[in-house]
């Protein structure tokens, strides 16, 4: 799998599968996938991102969409730890010029 990724949180009672594609072998992509491991969700999925960025959708690249997704309050309250999982400007971009936060 050519990817940077990992599931939110232990997900069921086997291995946790974490990927790290190509490009991907550098210390704060592995640390930031690590994060997703042990249940840190982005900060642009807080259910008041709103308040602090604006989404440009239309800059998305097409099927990732979903990674813009709000968690509920309840998720949040779950789940919500610190701010250390930030993306970048452009990540799931069309580029690597075009912002999306």
């Amino acid at each position: 799998m050519p990817r940077c990724c990992s599931f939110v949180g232990k997900r069921g009672n086997g291995a946790q599968a974490i990927s790290i594609g190509k490009n991907c072998d550098k210390f704060g992509i592995v640390v930031h996938e690590l994060g997703h491991v042990v249940g840190f969700w982005h900060e642009h999925t807080r259910p008041d991102r709103d308040q602090h960025v604006d989404i440009v959708t239309r800059n998305i690249m097409t099927g990732q969409e979903y990674n813009f997704n709000k968690l509920t309050e309840e998720e949040a309250s779950k789940h919500y730890c610190t701010c250390w999982m930030q993306e970048d400007v452009y990540p799931f971009g069309l580029d690597d010029i075009t912002h999306l936060l």
